[in-house]
């Protein structure tokens, strides 16, 4: 299909496919082919002008960056005894350097994240779209993985107020967001009451 789109020369048809094979290749992992596939979308989408559509790619842009954050996947037992035993003759001063690393790798796929999240809520707004909601909640998720327990909060926040206008259904989901990332803070602090109350003794 991107083939034809190609020879008849229909830009938009092409960044419609781009964004379809961009899906593909996440659903199969392969989130760096996703990524430029989707930012070749985007560029046909921002020459044609098409806000709508530049929102809905970057917020796909959103997900993969969200993808390349995510924990690792537990590795079975015999792929745990595989990598302690090939652990087992590395320097550790590499293995160090190599956690930093990716530790730097997944604040900048954060990053990245959040400003294509905000790219799209700002085009949504501009357009008066109650996708805004869905872009909200999403940043929620990203602040919340990081640990961003005050902001994700207020982000679910927004978006459960915009769900309750323009979305109903999409409201058990955000109330439980809500609740999970209220317990968390109630947890942290009575963490940090506890700390303060062992210092003092």
């Amino acid at each position: 299909m991107l083939q034809i789109s190609r020879e008849i020369g229909n830009e938009e048809y092409q960044a419609i496919n781009l964004v379809q094979l961009s899906i593909c290749y996440m659903l199969k992992e392969d989130y760096q082919t996703a990524l430029a596939r989707s930012q070749e979308a985007e560029q046909l989408f921002r020459r044609l002008g098409i806000e709508g559509r530049i929102a809905e790619t970057l917020h796909n842009q959103g997900l993969i960056f969200k993808c390349l954050t995510a924990p690792p996947k537990p590795l079975s037992a015999s792929a745990r005894a595989w990598k302690s035993s090939a652990a087992s003759g590395t320097n550790p001063a590499r293995q160090t350097t190599w956690r930093t690393g990716q530790a730097a790798e997944r604040r900048r796929a954060n990053a990245r994240a959040i400003a294509a999240f905000n790219e799209a809520l700002e085009i949504h707004q501009r357009l008066g779209s109650p996708k805004m909601g869905i872009a909200l909640e999403h940043l929620g998720i990203v602040h919340e993985m990081q640990g961003e327990h005050v902001a994700a909060l207020e982000k679910y926040e927004q978006a459960r107020h915009i769900y309750q206008q323009a979305w109903p259904a999409g409201l058990p989901i955000i109330e439980k967001s809500i609740a999970r990332v209220r317990e968390k803070m109630a947890r942290s602090n009575h963490g940090s009451d506890s700390r303060v109350v062992a210092c003092a003794l």
